[in-house]
């Protein structure tokens, strides 16, 4: 973690509220629940609190996030901090007050850090559905409206091939225990299943809506989505798969590898039906030209099993994109996390969900994701 003096002369430097300030008027506290980045919360002490308090528009708070190591090879940061300011512009993101070479200083959002837990409240999940339709409404510019989970996805795949441990023969088995020569077939596979078909949907993603990712007011009742550094446009599918991946995982978990992987906690199949009506009804009420690509003649009924097999499609492309990050974090991240045992269970659901995924869009025959 950075130093109590680097975090006071970054912001002192770059927050005019704290020009008179002295470092004895600050604390900071490590952020949990990032697997990528540090966080660092950098506040005023509750003594300077005491004396500033009448003062309603000062910044009392910050959040300074170092970006993880290497982890350029896996985002584009030029293209992030663009798409940043952007967002915290129109108010979707916090607000941004400096960037430096390997991080920025953002608004610090005094709220809960979801859990695991929480996002199966149908109050949280059905507040989650409809973010999700104002955000997939976006229609940004600056950036390639192209979907972009095959050249992600083959970046990472490739990065991942890289990755060895010559001085830890433990993580040097568990890597090749992964067989990740046998996904080239998959990704192409995939490319092939889904780019054939016209069905889906591409829209502005998050890509991680995951519970560290989800800052809840109880007091205001209101919902933050945060962190948007994989934010793109992509098939909305993977947006939905992700999240509901995310039922199935406890990433801070306090003992060795710091996560639970429960598959059998995926939603069932009528609270996808309560979460798609809630996605639905706010996007019906949009009027972008997202909103217009995805008016139909389907019934609703029909609208909602399309919708649950899509994401069933794109869970599957979930843990194989997690996967692949994980074994690339591995490499190089300085965080404790089990990042290899995480990529063999998120593999291992790919391999799983590859064999039962049975996809139909407007065809008679479904398509099922089989290797040869």
């Amino acid at each position: 973690m950075l130093s109590k003096e680097l975090c006071f002369e970054l912001c002192k430097n770059n927050i005019s509220d704290w020009n008179n300030l002295e470092i004895e008027d600050f604390m900071l506290d490590s952020v949990q629940g990032g697997l990528t980045n540090q966080l660092i919360k950098f506040y005023l002490s509750h003594e300077k609190l005491a004396l500033t308090k009448k003062d309603e528009k000062l910044i009392t708070s910050v959040l300074i996030r170092i970006y993880g190591e290497n982890t350029e090879n896996l985002i584009d940061r030029e293209k992030e901090i663009k798409l940043y300011r952007y967002l915290s512009e129109k108010k979707l993101a916090p607000k941004l007050y400096s960037e430096f070479a390997i991080g920025r200083i953002e608004e610090f959002i005094e709220a809960t850090t979801l859990t695991a837990q929480d996002i199966r409240n149908p109050e949280i999940f059905t507040k989650v559905a409809r973010r999700l339709a104002s955000l997939h409404n976006l229609e940004i510019d600056h950036i390639s409206n192209n979907p972009c989970l095959f050249p992600n996805l083959k970046s990472w795949y490739t990065l991942s091939k890289q990755v060895h441990f010559p001085n830890d023969s433990r993580k040097e088995a568990l890597l090749l225990s992964l067989e990740l020569e046998d996904l080239q077939q998959d990704i192409d596979t995939l490319q092939y299943v889904i780019e054939s078909e016209e069905a889906f949907p591409v829209l502005f993603c998050h890509h991680d809506v995951q519970p560290g990712n989800l800052l809840f007011n109880f007091k205001t009742n209101h919902l933050n989505i945060i962190d948007y550094e994989y934010a793109d446009y992509n098939y909305r599918g993977v947006e939905f798969g992700n999240f509901f991946c995310e039922w199935t995982l406890i990433n801070d978990h306090p003992e060795f590898p710091h996560f639970i992987h429960k598959p059998s906690l995926y939603p069932s199949i009528e609270i996808q039906k309560q979460f798609f009506r809630e996605y639905l009804q706010e996007f019906s009420k949009l009027e972008s030209t997202s909103s217009k690509q995805m008016k139909n003649k389907k019934t609703e009924d029909e609208e909602l099993e399309f919708l649950i097999q899509e994401a069933k499609l794109f869970s599957a492309v979930s843990n194989l994109i997690w996967g692949l990050w994980a074994v690339n974090q591995a490499q190089h991240s300085t965080v404790t996390f089990g990042y290899l045992e995480y990529a063999a269970s998120r593999l291992k659901e790919f391999s799983r969900l590859r064999e039962e995924v049975e996809f139909v869009a407007g065809r008679k025959n479904p398509l099922t994701l089989k290797r040869n």
